[in-house]
């Protein structure tokens, strides 16, 4: 039996605390473009087992348990991470996991099965450059610490969840989108962590939120001070409503310029904040929009984006940034009714946190 202060592999839990600091001595910045054509090279030529195959696959699964459903109020929040990001910026995920959203809730980091495989498979050089399976081994020993620490903030996929939607035709993408679909299914929030900007794309026309490595601490910063709650409450206000309109922008343009659509301008990177969908609203009003909303929306876009450039909101400016916000979300529900159910959930969460300002 491990002695107290040691870890059920009888190493001391203070001794993992440490090496799992060390971990992060080397970790060199590296061009992204090489790790994205990696992987892809690695995707290409592995063969996703739905079964696991390996001590570390095995471990994963021992420690994991399936996804429940969440019908309460407060939700728990889900950062599925892709590989590229235990490979190049597993700094962010440790920074990350000091975040608590609203002062409380820690989000869970959460590994599909389709990662854990990739970075086994890159830990034993596997058609990867050394570098890669150097990173790989020294993302899998952090992971490792994760999984032993009493705090459940790393999860990996569970084998019962993987099996619904997973087959040896399923590619990585859709692997990883199955994964961060279960969960909103569960009734549960998800936030997709990845550096493959198609994938992120993919995610959004999936209405689910996707952030680079470079923006998501931003993202979630905003909820990390509990000082002053009642500007986290406007924060997350925007973070729900920019989501839902980065979505609908991304499908809208897709559908009006088909395989193009990425390629116009501003379309890069979404979901972007409110004031940046305002602009792009705007910006595609003639060509895209014009079409389907009411023409006054347009001067109520207007008039919202110049409200945003206060640089702070008074009590009274509150209710009329609510108003702004419901207004917005019934010119798009009068105008794309396809969105309806998604806009409805936008609309109950802004009246849930306005009964709290």
């Amino acid at each position: 039996m491990p002695e107290e202060g040691a870890n059920r592999h009888g190493e001391s839990t203070d001794q993992n605390r440490n090496s799992n600091d060390d971990l992060f001595m080397d970790w060199t910045p590296i061009d992204e473009k090489i790790v994205l054509s990696n992987i892809e090279k690695v995707r290409t030529s592995m063969l996703p087992n739905i079964l696991p195959q390996t001590e570390f696959q095995k471990e994963v699964q021992n420690i994991s348990s399936e996804l429940m459903r969440n019908d309460g109020v407060l939700k728990t929040v889900f950062i599925v991470i892709d590989t590229n990001i235990f490979l190049s910026h597993l700094e962010v995920i440790k920074e990350i996991m000091e975040i608590k959203i609203n002062g409380v809730e820690v989000p869970i980091m959460f590994l599909p099965w389709i990662v854990i495989q990739e970075l086994d498979y890159i830990k034993d050089g596997k058609n990867a450059h050394e570098f890669l399976r150097k990173r790989a081994q020294i993302a899998i020993k952090f992971i490792n610490a994760c999984l032993q620490s009493d705090k459940k903030i790393l999860q990996g996929q569970n084998m019962s969840d993987v099996m619904q939607n997973m087959t040896p035709n399923t590619c990585a993408d859709d692997a990883i989108l199955n994964c961060c679909l279960q969960i909103l299914r569960r009734k549960n929030r998800v936030i997709l962590l990845s550096n493959d900007v198609n994938l992120r794309n993919k995610a959004l026309l999936n209405n689910i939120p996707a952030y680079g490595h470079d923006e998501i601490v931003a993202i979630l910063d905003p909820f990390r001070k509990p000082a002053n709650e009642k500007v986290c409450k406007i924060e997350e206000i925007k973070t729900s409503l920019s989501h839902l309109i980065s979505m609908i922008i991304v499908k809208e343009i897709k559908e009006s310029y088909g395989s193009i659509w990425n390629r116009m301008g501003g379309m890069s990177k979404p979901p972007w904040s409110l004031e940046g969908c305002l602009e792009r609203l705007l910006n595609y009003w003639t060509s895209v929009f014009n079409f389907s909303l009411q023409k006054n929306a347009k001067e109520h876009f207007l008039e919202f984006k110049n409200f945003l450039k206060k640089e702070s909101i008074t009590t009274t400016d509150k209710e009329t940034f609510i108003n702004y916000c419901l207004s917005l979300c019934t010119y798009l529900r009068n105008g794309y009714s396809n969105y309806g159910e998604s806009i409805d959930d936008c609309v109950k969460n802004i009246k849930n946190i306005q009964k709290s300002l």
